[in-house]
Formats: C-alpha cells, sequence, structure tokens
C-alpha cells in the first residue's frame, strides 16, 4: 500500500508546506466567522466543500502502533481556548480508515457537519473518498474522489467530482507517469466542455539513488506547454538534501530566482531551512524555518522567521508540539508574534487507541528493538513472539521506500534477532541516514521503528 503513495514530489518542500498551512488556518478563521452569520444548512454545505483537512492519509497511526481516534480543533479568544470543530476517526480489522466524522461547535454544543468515508481495493489501496454533508438529519453526497492504480499498485489517476443533480460531475483530475516506483510527471486537468483540458504539468528528474534532482513546472497556454519554474535539488555525500534552487522563466531563459539551504543537527534531523532572494549583486536572506527535537527525535518546534525591509530578524509565527510517553503527539499549538511576544492562535489536541489491542497479536507483547543505535555498519533488530507466525522484517528509508527485506518466512514462537549489515537488495552499502525497519506479523499486526546509521 505504501508505495502507491510514495511521490517524491513532498520531499522537503517547507515552503509549500507553510503555504498549506496558511491556507488552513485562513480557512478556520473563515469558519470561525461564518458560523454565526451563515444558517446551519447552507454551512454545513460550505463547511464540506471547504474543509482544509478533508484529503487525507489513510492510515493515522504512529509508529508505536497507536492510531488517531479523535482530533480537536480549538482557538485562542484572547483568555481562553474555544471549541471550534473535531474529527471522529473509525476503522476496520485491518487498521485501514473507513471513516472520518467532522462536527462543528455551534450554540456550544457539537453539531455533525460531514465526513468522509473510504473504499479499498484487495492490495489495501484506497479506490474511492465519498464526501458528504450532514443535513437535516440525512447524508447528502458533496464530493467524489477516485483514485486509480496500475498492476505494480502505482496510482496513475486521481479524480474529483461533485455530486450535481442527482449525479457525479467531473471537476479535476491528477495524472501521473512512472520510472520505476519514482513519480516522473505529474499532470493537472480540468473539466470543461464535456472534455478534459490541460492546465498545468510537473516534470521530475531523479538521480541514480532515486532522490530527486530536478522539477519543472509548465502551464499550458495557447495550445502548447510553456516554461514556467524550476526547482534543482542538491545533496551531499549522505544524500541529505542541501539546496533548493528556484528558477523562473523569463525571455526564454531560465533565471535564477531564489533558493533554500538546509542544515541538520547530528541525528541528521531538519534544524533549519533558509531562503535566499538572488538580488542584483548578492543572495539576500529572506526567512527561517528552523526546527527543534526532543531526546527521542520527535520536533517538539516549528518556528517561522522573516526579515524585514531592514534586513531584521523577526518572528512571524511557530508551531509547538507536545507527546506523550509512548511519543504520541498529543497537542499541537499555533502561536503568532504580536506586540513583541507570543500569542496562542490555535491548537489541535489528539486522541489515540493502541489498536493492537483490538487483534489476536498484541505489539505490546512483541517488544522490538535495535542495538547498537545509532550504528556502523551493522545492527542487531530483536523481537519476540509468542506463536509461531509468518514474519515480514523490511527496511525503509526516510522516502518510504523499501531498501530490503531481511525476513519474509515462519518463525517459531519465542525471541529472535536479525542482523542488518546497513545493506540494501543488491547488498551494496548504503548511506548515513534515518532508516525505519517495520515488523509485519501474519500480514496484519505491525511495528515500526527508527534507527540512524552514522558513517
Amino acid at each position: 500500500m505504501k508505495k502507491s503513495l510514495v511521490c517524491a514530489f513532498v520531499i522537503l518542500m517547507i515552503t509549500s508546506a507553510y503555504s498549506q498551512i496558511q491556507e488552513n488556518v485562513n480557512s478556520l478563521k473563515h469558519f470561525q466567522d461564518t458560523v454565526f452569520q451563515s444558517n446551519l444548512h447552507d454551512l454545513k454545505k460550505e463547511a464540506v466543500l471547504n474543509d482544509p483537512e478533508r484529503i487525507l492519509s489513510t492510515t493515522h497511526r504512529d509508529k508505536n502502533g497507536y492510531r488517531v481516534v479523535e482530533e480537536l480543533w480549538q482557538g485562542w479568544d484572547g483568555s481562553n481556548w474555544l471549541n471550534n470543530r473535531k474529527y471522529i476517526y473509525s476503522y476496520n480489522s485491518d487498521d485501514l480508515l473507513l471513516e472520518r466524522i467532522m462536527e462543528f461547535w455551534i450554540d456550544n454544543q457539537w453539531t455533525i457537519m460531514g465526513r468522509l468515508l473510504y473504499s479499498y481495493n484487495n492490495d489495501g489501496n484506497v479506490t474511492e473518498i465519498v464526501e458528504e454533508a450532514y443535513i437535516d438529519g440525512e447524508w447528502d453526497n458533496s464530493s467524489l474522489f477516485s483514485h486509480f492504480y496500475d498492476n505494480n499498485g502505482l496510482m496513475t489517476e486521481k479524480r474529483y467530482q461533485y455530486w450535481i443533480n442527482s449525479d457525479w460531475v467531473n471537476d479535476h483530475r491528477f495524472l501521473f507517469v512512472y520510472d520505476g516506483e519514482n513519480c516522473i510527471e505529474e499532470s493537472y486537468e480540468f473539466w470543461e466542455s464535456e472534455q478534459w483540458n490541460y492546465n498545468y504539468k510537473i516534470l521530475s528528474t531523479f538521480n541514480e539513488n532515486n532522490y530527486l534532482v530536478e522539477i519543472i513546472n509548465l502551464n499550458w497556454e495557447n495550445i502548447e506547454w510553456l516554461n514556467n519554474s524550476k526547482y534543482t535539488y542538491t545533496y551531499d555525500n549522505e544524500n541529505l538534501l542541501q539546496e533548493k534552487l528556484i528558477e523562473l522563466w523569463y525571455n526564454d531563459n531560465w533565471i535564477v530566482s531564489s533558493r533554500n539551504l538546509y542544515s541538520y543537527d547530528e541525528n541528521l534531523n531538519l534544524i533549519e531551512n533558509l531562503r535566499q532572494i538572488l538580488t542584483t549583486t548578492n543572495w539576500e536572506d529572506q526567512s527561517i524555518n528552523s526546527f527543534d527535537y526532543d531526546e527521542n527525535q520527535n520536533q517538539i518546534e516549528w518556528m517561522y522567521q522573516s526579515y524585514n525591509s531592514s534586513g531584521e530578524l523577526r518572528n512571524f509565527f511557530r508551531y509547538t508540539n507536545t507527546f506523550d510517553e509512548n511519543d504520541n503527539e498529543i497537542i499541537k499549538i499555533r502561536e503568532d508574534w504580536e506586540d513583541e511576544q507570543w500569542v496562542n492562535d490555535d491548537r489541535r489536541i489528539f486522541s489515540y487507541e493502541n489498536f493492537t489491542e483490538l487483534t489476536e497479536f498484541i505489539l505490546a507483547e512483541i517488544p522490538m528493538t535495535n542495538f547498537p543505535n545509532p550504528f556502523n555498519p551493522t545492527t542487531s533488530i530483536e523481537f519476540s513472539i509468542q506463536l509461531d507466525s509468518n514474519i515480514n522484517l523490511s527496511i525503509f528509508n526516510i522516502k518510504g521506500q523499501k531498501i530490503k527485506t531481511l525476513a519474509n518466512n515462519e518463525f517459531n514462537s519465542g525471541h529472535h534477532s536479525i542482523i542488518w549489515n546497513g545493506d540494501d537488495e543488491n547488498n551494496k552499502p548504503v548511506s548515513s541516514s534515518v532508516y525505519f525497519y517495520r515488523l509485519n506479523v501474519n500480514g496484519k499486526t505491525e511495528s515500526v521503528k527508527k534507527c540512524l546509521l552514522l558513517k
């Protein structure tokens, strides 16, 4: 299932992430204003169609086997946290997300606004997401998101339709082309005049290590594809992203516009993303995204700062994250910098359940660890099982790509130790980085842990 969701366009797109969060926050504030101005019937339709969190990953589970069952959003009124909305998640026995219900806090009570219903194929890939609004005690269709896959389980099309006059009507779609498992082309088309029409296209190039090295964005204008912008990615010897260079197409030439520079700590966590613009004479700092982590490598803060016209670095916003003893993120707070101090804006509170307690095999009884960690060049992965089971133990990189399968066969009950030599399926050494090892028991129960290879 995971390889169908891996599309390398998302590699460290911090600037794009910031834009999306800004859009989400603006949408949230919009709802806060309109809740008391619109009638409930219209508001429910609007809430479903404009919900910034409606297109979700189909698994809401952390690396330790806990999954999100509720997500509460609250806004700060200057002195107190006030309820705004919440999401309630339900899953099937295979731990696939089946339903996500959205409720708004209206007149001091929770009011159901809409929901998403998920369908899957036999490979566990989501095939349909139906979006419905809850109106006058009934569920009304709102939109439909259909996913199509090739024989390798790679998504080839993502189609968006809306429910109009008792029928699904096309709106837009994304088409994907692959080289191996790398998505090398993504195109966006919109439905108009009873046909699909080009809008824009993204071309991606990867190096021999399957890392993204170039993106070219093209727009469809006057019956031809025209260059718009280009991103070039540079990595160090450890395959850590060092620079993203942004160029714009102007007068039939690529003109350097800006760049992002990335820095990491000793655990290979991203700690700074510096954005610079190119002036007529030199590079000028524009903004900084900085990140901080706790001892378990959980990201506890993300702060965005920008430079003003005088070259002074000014705080803009920050997110602080709180984790429980299981490394589950339980609180995310956004603060804005106002009047030379941090002021609360909104927060999200997450509730979890250990889904493994609902299955035949309980992860709490399948401890798994590796030693040493960090390691170079080998580490021993150890786990215990109570019953004879089919075990799959695999290694993944930070992009979610499978690096190597260490075991895929029957194991007797008891304690087991498997050595990973820091290599891939072709027995070639991999570079220093964070890797994940996943234990799959009888095709259902999974435990995922993180390890660090340092050379």
